[in-house]
């Protein structure tokens, strides 16, 4: 089982681990960059539990999706993507998916757009997460999107 969290991890790697590692006891911390060589030492350990620490969202979804894992994200992550792309005093949009990355956005616009859904709302983000993730488009633009469906309610 392998459990996946961003944080400043400063620990061994499963690399600096892997030899003594059949002598650690319970679940095991290590920081994590998804390298080839840790995926084969991680593979070694099938029935351990692991938490891997990584340094950010992007590091996240690349782990969960070598690792056939689903990519979770938390609520305040959603909820401060949401404030960024919908607030215009908070606005931030643009830095906030340069510093996530375009398959995290894709993501965050997608699940933000289902979440209303199934509040029974017929949200304006749900045309935009279409073309975010069927059309291809950038999701450094769905701010851009999502003004211009604002202004054409």
């Amino acid at each position: 089982m392998v459990n996946i969290r961003v944080s400043s991890y400063d620990g061994p790697s499963i690399l600096d681990l892997d030899p003594v590692l059949n002598e650690v006891q319970g679940d095991v911390e290590v920081s994590w960059t998804n390298t080839k060589s840790e995926l084969r030492a991680l593979e070694k350990y099938p029935h351990r539990t692991f938490i891997l620490h990584v340094n950010d969202s992007q590091s996240m979804e690349r782990t969960a999706v070598t690792l056939g894992q689903p990519f979770q994200l938390d609520h305040d992550f959603m909820e401060k993507a949401w404030s960024y792309l919908n607030s215009k005093k908070s606005y931030n949009w643009r830095t906030f998916v340069d510093g996530v990355g375009v398959g995290v956005s894709r993501c965050l616009i997608t699940k933000i757009s289902a979440n209303a859904i199934r509040k029974g709302k017929q949200p304006l983000i749900a045309a935009i997460a279409t073309d975010c993730v069927l059309n291809q488009t950038n999701p450094i633009d769905a701010d851009v999107f999502f003004r211009l469906s604002v202004l054409t309610t």
